[in-house]
C-alpha cells in the first residue's frame, strides 16, 4: 500500500460467524462477514496481520489466515491529454475564437487524484498584461474538456492551455500536461489568415500541376519512341518515370489533405464568403480525384510498362491524352467571381 493510505479488511465466509479475530483481537462480526483495520496512515514498514474466526457450529480454521503489507512510496500522478479524433479536427495553430475544441484528458495515480482541471494564459500583446484563469473538471480517470474562447469571454491574441492533475496526497503540487500553444483569431483576422493560407496552397498546387506537365511531356516522348528502340536504357527511364508520378501523386494527395483541412476552417467563419468557399471545394474535389484515381493509374502502367513488353501498348495510350491525368486543373484564384478562372 501507498504511503499514508489506510487499509481495511472486509471478510466474508461461507457460514454465519460466532467470533472474528485480528491479531488475537476480537472484531464485531455481522451474519457472515466482519471488517478490520490493518493498517492506518501512521504505520510505516511492513506489516503482518493474523485473521481468524469461529462460526456459528464452532468450528476454527487451524492456522491463522496471514497477510503482509509493505509500505510503497506514493508516486505522482500522470496525465495525458489528446484531442478527440472524432468531434473534433486536428488543433491548428490559428484558432478561430468562436471555434469550440474538445480533448480526452486521461489520469492515472497508484492511489486517486481529487481533481482534474484546465488552466490558461493568454496575452492580447507583448505589453499586455495576460489574462489567466482555470476550471476545474472533475475526478474521473477519463474526462471530455472543452475549450472556447468567446464562450470564457478570453480575448483573442497568443494563448497557453495547459491541464492539471492534484493528487490525493497532501501538499503535493499538481501535475501538468505539456502547454498547448494557440494563437487565438478574431473572425476579421482569421479571414485574413485564411486568405493568406489559401494563397499558399494555390501556389503549392501550381508547383505539382507543372511537375506533372513535366512529367506528362517525357511520358509523350517514351511513348512516341519506335519499338525497336526500347532498349534497357528506355525501361529504366520508363522505371524512373513511374517512381516520379508516384512521389508526384503522394505530393499532391497531401496537397488535398491540406486543402480539405483548410476548406473546414474557412467553412466555420462566417466572414470567409460563401461563394469563395463553394469555389475551393471544387478545386480540392478536382485534386482529390487526380491523387486518388488518375495518378496511381498512370504510375502503375508505366511501372508495367518497364518490367512487360505486352503492356507498352497500354503505356502508348497516354499519348493520346492532354497530359498525363487527363485534363490537369488549374487551382482558383485568389478572386472566387472572376469569370475566366479555370478550375
Amino acid at each position: 500500500s501507498v504511503e499514508g493510505s489506510v487499509v481495511m479488511i472486509d471478510v466474508t465466509t461461507s457460514s454465519p460467524l460466532r467470533d472474528a479475530f485480528v491479531d488475537g483481537v476480537p472484531v464485531t462480526v455481522q451474519g457472515n462477514q466482519f471488517s478490520c483495520l490493518v493498517l492506518d496512515r501512521t504505520m510505516q514498514g511492513p506489516r503482518r496481520a493474523g485473521i481468524d474466526w469461529i462460526d456459528q457450529d464452532g468450528l476454527y480454521a487451524r492456522n491463522p489466515i496471514e497477510i503482509e503489507l509493505v509500505r510503497v512510496p506514493d508516486r505522482p500522478p500522470t496525465i495525458s491529454v489528446l484531442s478527440d479524433p472524432v468531434l473534433s479536427d486536428p488543433i491548428p495553430d490559428q484558432v478561430l475564437d468562436s471555434q469550440s475544441l474538445r480533448f480526452n484528458v486521461t489520469t492515472a495515480d497508484d492511489f486517486g487524484v481529487t481533481a482534474v482541471g484546465m488552466s490558461w494564459m493568454v496575452r492580447e500583446n507583448s505589453e499586455s498584461e495576460p489574462v489567466v484563469g482555470e476550471r476545474v473538471l472533475g475526478a474521473d480517470t477519463s474526462l471530455s474538456a472543452f475549450f472556447q474562447a468567446t464562450t470564457l469571454g478570453l480575448p483573442t491574441g497568443e494563448t497557453q492551455l495547459q491541464f492539471w492533475v492534484q493528487d490525493a496526497l497532501p501538499g503535493r503540487p499538481s501535475v501538468f500536461s505539456d502547454t498547448i500553444v494557440l494563437s487565438l483569431l478574431s473572425a476579421q483576422e482569421h479571414a485574413v489568415w485564411i486568405k493568406d493560407q489559401f494563397e499558399k496552397w494555390r501556389l503549392a498546387a501550381m508547383d505539382v500541376r507543372d511537375r506533372e506537365l513535366n512529367l506528362f511531356e517525357v511520358n509523350r516522348d517514351l511513348a512516341a519512341t519506335n519499338e525497336q528502340e526500347r532498349d534497357d536504357q528506355w525501361r529504366q527511364a520508363v522505371a524512373s518515370q513511374s517512381r516520379a508520378e508516384e512521389f508526384n501523386g503522394r505530393q499532391l494527395e497531401n496537397l488535398a489533405d491540406q486543402g480539405e483541412d483548410l476548406l473546414r476552417q474557412a467553412a466555420r467563419n462566417e466572414e470567409v464568403a460563401v461563394e469563395y468557399v463553394e469555389k475551393l471545394a471544387e478545386s480540392f474535389e478536382n485534386l482529390e480525384s487526380m491523387a486518388d484515381e488518375r495518378m496511381p493509374r498512370v504510375a502503375e502502367l508505366l511501372k508495367q510498362a518497364a518490367e512487360q513488353e505486352e503492356n507498352e501498348s497500354k503505356f502508348a495510350e497516354l499519348n493520346d491524352q492532354e497530359s498525363s491525368q487527363g485534363n490537369v486543373p488549374q487551382p482558383s484564384t485568389d478572386d472566387p467571381d472572376a469569370e475566366d478562372q479555370d478550375q
